[in-house]
């Protein structure tokens, strides 16, 4: 079964004793933002706050993944069993779940998936919504495996860079990543980190959902990335880089990770060059 999951799957599911859905909404720092004060919901849907629940409140950079004891703890405040079915959607169509889903997968929990489109595809086939998420009841307590894997921080990737087989991927806009548009967070600097390769999100959406897969195996392929390369992908504050992630995850590609301080990191150190 595909990690993706289209909204008439979901409707056939919906109501499964073991099933959870969670909406992963969170705003962009670019713009182009749903209203969350009066978004709609999935029926059953549970939110799920990346901001201010499933980010690291310690770090002074954005969105940082929480550590195991953290997301354990939250995640069981929502209800969330070991052995549990989750379903991820955001209300843009692509854009946040796909950070959620990567934090379940780097806290061990297998069964999470992503459906492909999000409420935009659920509302386009006249399902029913509401106008509020349920509220949950704590679980006995949810338990996985921390994949370190999955993560990469500023050192690893000064290592790498540039080595035969690993690639930077940085999936922000094009003028971005060549430092002719300003970062939105003006206390950082423009361009990009030295050896990386732009594959920008979009690039990997169609209609507000992911291409099909031999469509993003072409676009890996035009930037000679392998299956067995060794992939970091990145962005502004490591949300879109999940994206790019999934992207490749889809393509049959297993040996990924984000880069989870992001340009956010990279682009205010001084003592890390810049290209």
């Amino acid at each position: 079964m595909s990690v993706l999951v289209s909204a008439s799957w979901l409707a056939r599911k919906s109501g499964s004793p073991n099933l959870v859905i969670l909406d992963a909404t969170m705003k962009s720092v670019t713009g182009d933002n749903v209203d969350l004060d009066t978004r709609q919901y999935i029926p059953g849907a549970i939110a799920f706050d990346l901001e201010r629940h499933f980010s690291d409140a310690s770090s002074s950079l954005p969105h940082t993944a929480p550590d195991y004891e953290a997301f354990q703890r939250e995640v069981s405040k929502l209800g969330i069993e070991t052995d549990c079915e989750i379903v991820i959607y955001d209300a843009k169509g692509i854009y946040s779940a796909p950070r959620a889903w990567w934090l379940f997968r780097l806290m061990g929990h297998k069964q999470v998936y992503v459906l492909d489109g999000g409420l935009p595809a659920w509302i386009a086939e006249g399902r029913d919504v509401v106008a509020s998420p349920v509220i949950p009841e704590s679980g006995n307590g949810w338990q996985g495996a921390y994949h370190t894997a999955w993560i990469a921080d500023w050192r690893e990737l000064a290592e790498k860079a540039g080595l035969p087989g690993h690639h930077i991927i940085d999936v922000r806009a094009a003028g971005r990543f060549c430092g002719q548009q300003p970062e939105p967070r003006p206390e950082l600097r423009s361009g990009h980190i030295p050896h990386a390769i732009n594959l920008p999100f979009a690039s990997f959406l169609e209609g507000g959902q992911y291409k099909d897969p031999d469509k993003l195996q072409a676009l890996f392929a035009q930037k000679q990335v392998f299956a067995d390369d060794r992939l970091y992908f990145t962005c502004g504050s490591g949300v879109t880089a999940c994206i790019g992630l999934l992207a490749a995850y889809l393509c049959g590609y297993r040996n990924l990770s984000v880069y989870d301080g992001a340009w956010a990191e990279w682009g205010q150190r001084t003592d890390l060059p810049v290209a």
